[in-house]
């Protein structure tokens, strides 16, 4: 399950969403970022293994226990993978805000927020 150090969606919708919106930025942007074409093709070949997994399982006649853990597999494989492309394709060279905000990647809060004194 993604967590809020890596900044992945929670949700699976969510993050199948953003592996979409992963895949135009970087194809738009592969010669600026140096992205290897196998890289993409990799992130698209999981995004379509979850999306193939996905439906499966939604079809009533095709769900079975099987099914939901080729589902559960196919997100692990493309979160695992996510979380990797973004180590070594978006921390270095850093982004810019507005590169990580066309990700879908919240970007990092350099200003911590104060909080209130308890009242309790």
């Amino acid at each position: 399950m993604a967590t809020d150090k890596d900044r992945l969606p929670k949700s699976r919708a969510e993050q199948l969403a953003m592996a979409d919106g992963w895949i135009s930025v970087c194809v738009a942007k592969q010669t600026d970022w140096n992205i290897p074409v196998p890289a993409l093709t990799e992130l698209a070949a999981l995004r379509n293994a979850v999306r193939t997994a996905l439906e499966t399982v939604k079809n009533e006649s095709t769900r079975t226990p099987v099914a939901n853990a080729r589902r559960k597999d196919s997100f692990d494989a493309q979160t695992g993978f996510m979380r990797g492309f973004k180590r070594r394709r978006f921390l270095s060279p850093p982004l810019t805000d507005s590169d990580y905000v066309s990700l879908g990647i919240k970007p990092h809060d350099e200003h911590s927020t104060p909080s209130t004194a308890p009242t309790a």
